[in-house]
């Protein structure tokens, strides 16, 4: 039988073994580690596609390439809210292949997406980042730069352009629709509404994120206003509402990095001079979003042409007084000058009736919206003191979104 002294030097020895190899391999925490290459995150929808998927030069040549560019902008700007892949960050591959004449890698990691591209004897070189969704995101597109990747869910996916000057010609093959505008501004969604139990659709909206259509009744809606030409009308109101919803992204950073937001068509028409426009209802809970959309239809304005065209926040914030909105309740609305002509635009989901008191007078419209010229109501020259509201059916007060 070993001695006791022995015995206790022999667990010291442990110990002092295990304590190693702790620290080598980095602890609970990983502190020590060094980001790994992942091919793939099937479990998302994504298996890496593409004909440089099995090509590990080209695809850790992208990879070193982005976390180079990662380390010299954090050099520079310690301060920016969102990041790209830091060294113990993993990165994850989603597509890798040939497009027309140039290698296209897409990568995921830190807080960000990134294209990476290279043709020719140049190097690997960043095309463009977006913020990326949470990890749970699934079967949602995930786009940077010129290009998107398409969930392997079988379904048949296109592209609609809303560039205003732009065809919006796309190159859709091997789960990636790829643009020629390095700024795309579009739709990437199915053919056909999600035959999921939950009826959800999920689409992505180039420039602006991932976003859900709660019902196929929802996707109808939107297809509708695709095909009537107001493509660029719903996009410029998405670009509205979203920059709400970034704001509060830069504030917690939480807030980013979750599902996609859902997305509803509100109303579809047409304004003075304007015969596209549309109005996009955005978010959840406290991050949530009314706002109108105007111009021309995709494609069609001469770049030597002033565009009669813009987007307006008409609201953001949490529905109702109490912070509940009442089963999806939403009123919202605004003054806006169209050619310096104010107008007050009203907006409303849910509710049977949109009220506005505005100076001496009472406004009551049917949802789900009103344009309704402000200048008989304005005798000074401005709009007077305004207070918006709804009534749900049952004669219930619904009070609006905030307005800035």
């Amino acid at each position: 039988m070993p001695k006791p002294t022995r015995v206790a030097a022999a667990a010291a020895v442990a110990v002092l073994v295990l304590l190693a190899v702790v620290l080598l391999r980095g602890g609970d925490d990983d502190r020590g580690r060094k980001g790994e290459i992942v091919r793939g995150a099937s479990h998302r929808g994504f298996p890496l596609r593409g004909s440089l998927a099995k090509d590990d030069d080209a695809i850790a040549g992208a990879v070193d390439r982005w976390r180079q560019v990662v380390a010299k902008r954090s050099e520079s700007d310690d301060d920016r809210t969102f990041h790209g892949p830091d060294a113990n960050d993993d990165v994850t591959v989603l597509w890798a292949g040939r497009v027309g004449e140039r290698d296209t890698v897409m990568l995921e990691g830190g807080d960000l997406v990134a294209e990476l591209t290279r043709q020719g004897q140049l190097g690997w070189g960043v095309a463009g980042t977006s913020l990326r969704d949470s990890d749970g995101t699934r079967d949602v597109p995930v786009a940077a730069g010129h290009s998107i990747v398409v969930p392997d869910d079988g379904a048949r996916w296109q592209y609609v352009n809303a560039d205003r000057f732009s065809s919006g010609d796309a190159l859709i093959a091997d789960g990636l629709v790829s643009t020629i505008s390095s700024t795309p501004r579009g739709f990437v969604l199915p053919e056909r509404a999600d035959a999921a139990s939950d009826g959800q659709t999920e689409i992505y909206l180039t420039g602006i994120g991932g976003r859900l259509l709660a019902s196929p009744h929802a996707f109808a809606d939107l297809r509708k206003a695709l095909t009537g030409g107001n493509a660029r009308a719903v996009w410029l109101a998405a670009n509205a509402g979203q920059r709400y919803l970034t704001e509060l992204a830069e504030d917690d950073r939480r807030r980013a990095l979750r599902a996609p937001q859902p997305l509803r068509i509100v109303w579809t028409g047409k304004l003075p001079k304007r015969p596209h426009a549309a109005i996009v209802e955005q978010g959840r809970s406290s991050a949530q979003s009314v706002a109108l959309g105007h111009g021309e239809a995709a494609g069609e304005q001469d770049a030597n042409e002033d565009a009669t065209e813009g987007e307006n926040l008409l609201g953001f914030g949490t529905a109702g007084l109490s912070g509940s909105n009442r089963g999806g309740a939403v009123v919202a609305g605004s003054f806006i000058s169209l050619d310096d002509v104010p107008y007050l635009v009203l907006a409303g989901i849910g509710v049977k009736t949109i009220h506005a008191l505005v100076g001496d007078r009472e406004l009551v419209r049917s949802g789900p919206a009103a344009i309704i010229p402000a200048a008989p109501l304005a005798r000074t020259g401005t709009p007077p003191d305004t207070v918006i509201y709804g009534r749900a059916a049952d004669g219930d007060v619904i009070a609006p979104l905030a307005t800035k």
